[in-house]
C-alpha cells in the first residue's frame, strides 16, 4: 500500500428492483408477459459493481459502486446477466480510476470477479 489506498474487495451483485417501471407491460400484445409477472413468474432485478476501498491507511472502508443497470426481468437469459456484469465492472473501474486508483491495482482488484 504505496500511497495508503487500497481496493479490498470488487464483486458484482444481482440486487432486487425495488420500484420497477413495469408500464411496458401494459402494451397491446403484452398480455401474457403481464400475467406471468402478476403471477410471480418473475420480479425484476438490478445490477451494479461493487468496490470497497480505504483511501488511508486504516481509515474507513467506503464503497464505491457503479451506476447499474434496473429494471432487467429476473428470468433474463444468465449470458446477457454476465454481460450487464461485464458493462457495470467496466464502469466501475472508470470511477476507480478516477478515484486515484492504479489501473495494476484496478486489474488485480478484478481479477475473476463474475456475477
Amino acid at each position: 500500500m504505496k500511497n495508503g489506498k487500497r481496493i479490498l474487495n470488487v464483486r458484482i451483485v444481482k440486487m432486487d428492483d425495488q420500484d420497477p417501471d413495469t408500464s411496458y407491460l401494459d402494451q397491446d400484445g403484452w398480455e401474457e408477459r403481464k400475467a406471468e409477472y402478476r403471477n410471480s413468474y418473475f420480479d425484476f432485478c438490478g445490477v451494479r459493481a461493487k468496490a470497497e476501498v480505504q483511501f488511508e491507511e486504516n481509515g474507513a472502508i467506503q464503497h464505491l459502486t457503479s451506476p447499474g443497470l434496473w429494471g432487467i426481468e429476473t428470468d433474463s437469459d444468465s449470458a446477457y446477466f454476465a454481460d450487464i456484469g461485464r458493462q457495470e465492472l467496466a464502469e466501475l473501474k472508470s470511477i476507480l480510476e478516477s478515484a486515484g486508483f492504479s489501473k495494476r491495482a484496478i486489474a488485480k482488484a478484478c481479477k475473476g470477479v463474475t456475477l
